[in-house]
């Protein structure tokens, strides 16, 4: 079987950011890049400040190191212990075990236990009350056709989801760490192992077959922001099963979340309005893909700056049912919202083109300022304080002064994104101004945020500057220097 032929598709869903995990499937590190010259002039370039940086559309990012987010960290490990008893039963592929010589943990003897085996069989619909089109699109998708109706939901339910609900309802509990909505353990063993062991299971009994899972995974972080440490060593290892065996050669997986913490103190924090806005998506691809497609691979590159949303990842997944992504030259599939992320997202697109309301955008509105404005003012003294504070170990050049500004613009969080903590909104100046001596003209852009700025990239020198800086020979901060010894010849000139 060419296994190029058909790809299989696994969508994991969970509230967790875990993008280390992805950069160590494929043997790689992340690494922190210098940020790149960029400004005004290049607003579309990519900046580590920036999660996205468009004409249309401005999302500064957040330092998660910044001490204002200290008290939302958790420094130490995290341990849930669901269970100090021996496991009593386990799954060995199909088949369940039963450890006898374990039930002194639980209270009774090894005589008082049997296994008992009941078949499951599909039960036959009521016409009525049964919609075919639910079968088709229940899910998991994989498990074989035995569902059973339930009178109280008004619909049809899998059989695994059925057995997921009473494995919660009867065994499910916190370890004695307070209530939450979503039960931390299931028996022995924490709730998210319980989904990826059976998703494992399904990817390995359906190696051969395309399927499609849908798998959940949000009782540990759902009402605690600091217990997404303790996913952090599951979620590793179940990736790395993934890959150690072979289903990401033939898979397509979206790991997703549909929001981050939505309530308490961090939620009035600026990261906190992303984490509710926000939904992150990683998405990993078999290992041929990027050769096979490498248009397509260009495209998902690019698209990871710019504005996209969950109606994309619907168009996605209709394109991969399809298998659309082979041929790029065909009509684009139609959607009411959304497009694929397969092909190149516009650069100018707004939160209004790509589906998203006005309370969810995150986009800041960025407005051309008066060059007298207070705020430009701070904004450029922070600047050349910056510059000479750089220049400070090269004594010879000159310490510069401001001259004049030329022009400005001021980015701000919409009325609807804006945080209830007013000392936590962020806004972006860009600034461009004339130093003296040498009328240097540079331009910049500052990030301020909890009353403090930052620079988001290094100043761009967007006049010539000749032979001012003869006197160093550093890539960066020639374009910075004016060099003592033209203040004299510039007085001999004169």
């Amino acid at each position: 079987m060419n296994v190029r032929g058909c790809v299989y598709l696994v969508m994991i869903v969970s509230i967790l950011s875990v993008i280390y995990y992805l950069c160590e499937l494929d043997g790689s590190s992340t690494t922190t890049t210098n940020p790149k010259p960029c400004g005004i002039a290049c607003s579309v370039d990519e900046s580590p400040h920036f999660l996205i940086h468009t004409p249309s559309c401005v999302i500064p990012d957040f330092d998660p190191l910044d001490p204002s987010l200290s008290q939302y960290r958790q420094k130490n490990d995290l341990e849930i212990a669901c269970s100090a008893k021996r496991p009593l039963t386990e799954t060995r592929g199909l088949f369940l075990v039963l450890h006898k010589e374990h039930a002194e943990d639980y209270g009774a003897t090894q005589e008082s236990l049997n296994c008992s085996y009941r078949g499951i069989r599909r039960i036959q619909q009521d016409p009525v009350k049964y919609n075919h089109k639910a079968d088709k699109n229940s899910h998991p998708l994989h498990h074989p056709p035995t569902l059973t109706y339930s009178q109280t939901s008004g619909g049809p339910r899998t059989t695994t989801a059925r057995m997921i609900i009473i494995s919660e309802r009867e065994i499910a509990h916190n370890d004695k760490r307070g209530k939450s909505n979503g039960n931390y353990c299931q028996g022995n063993k924490l709730s998210m192992r319980v989904i990826h062991d059976y998703s494992l299971l399904v990817a390995e009994t359906l190696k051969d077959i395309p399927y499609f899972g849908f798998y959940w995974t949000a009782s540990l972080t759902h009402d605690y922001l600091k217990m997404a440490k303790v996913a952090d060593k599951p979620s590793l290892s179940y990736l790395k099963q993934m890959y150690t065996r072979g289903y990401l050669d033939h898979t397509i997986l979206f790991f997703i979340s549909d929001h981050g913490q939505r309530w308490g103190n961090f939620r009035s924090t600026y990261a906190g309005m992303l984490e509710e806005r926000l939904p992150y998506v990683m998405i990993v691809f078999p290992p041929w893909f990027k050769e096979q497609y490498p248009e397509v691979w260009i495209n998902l590159r690019t698209n990871t700056r710019r504005l996209a949303s969950t109606f994309d990842i619907h168009v996605t997944l209709r394109d991969i049912l399809t298998q659309a992504y082979t041929d790029l030259s065909l009509p684009p599939t139609v959607a009411l919202h959304g497009q694929s992320l397969f092909r190149e997202v516009p650069l100018g697109r707004t939160c209004k083109d790509a589906g998203i309301s006005a309370h969810y955008c995150t986009c800041q509105h960025t407005t051309e300022v008066k060059a007298d404005d207070p705020r430009l003012i701070a904004v450029t003294k922070f600047v050349v304080k910056q510059l000479n504070k750089d220049l400070s170990d090269y004594p010879a050049c000159v310490k510069l002064t401001l001259d004049k500004i030329t022009r400005g613009r001021v980015g701000t969080a919409t009325n609807s994104t804006t945080p209830k903590n007013s000392n936590s909104v962020v806004m972006t100046f860009s600034v461009v101004f004339v130093t003296t001596p040498g009328g240097a003209e540079f331009e910049s852009t500052v990030k301020y945020h909890q009353e403090n700025y930052q620079l988001v990239s290094d100043v761009s020198r967007i006049n010539p500057y000749g032979n001012q800086s003869h006197c160093i020979n550093h890539s960066v901060f020639r374009k910075y220097c004016y060099c003592r010894d033209m203040l004299s010849t510039k007085a001999n000139l004169t």
